[in-house]
């Protein structure tokens, strides 16, 4: 019985050029990887800090006050915890509720009890 092998340098060199290859792969996964971790790690830090900022009441136009001063508008965080974010409060636009005031010193869009119009300070 006569087997026919290919020469043996065919074979060596076939073995080395797959393990070049898978190799190569290697390297490019593991660099792959190593940059994933560093863009998570930058945009992590990031999206924390901008979600503070999108939540943050004050930078929303709202003031943080006690919950019987606000009809509505508490959707954003506050420091304290037995406070709510006030966007529609006089107090939170800051003015104060009046019978009356000068068309230029009126707060539009607020609560006032009583019919009472919101004026600026």
């Amino acid at each position: 019985m006569i087997f026919a092998y290919p020469p043996k340098n065919k074979m060596i060199l076939k073995n080395k050029k797959s393990q070049g290859i898978s190799f190569t792969v290697l390297v490019g996964a593991i660099l792959a990887l190593i940059v994933l971790i560093v863009l998570i790690t930058i945009f992590y830090g990031k999206s924390s800090a901008y979600t503070k900022t999108v939540n943050d009441c004050e930078s929303k136009g709202g003031k943080c006050v006690s919950e019987d001063k606000c009809g509505i508008g508490k959707l954003y965080i506050c420091p304290k915890e037995k406070e709510v974010c006030c966007l529609s409060s006089c107090e939170a636009r800051g003015g104060t509720c009046k019978g009356d005031c000068d068309k230029d010193k009126k707060i539009y869009f607020v609560e006032c009890e009583n019919s009472q119009v919101c004026c600026s300070k």
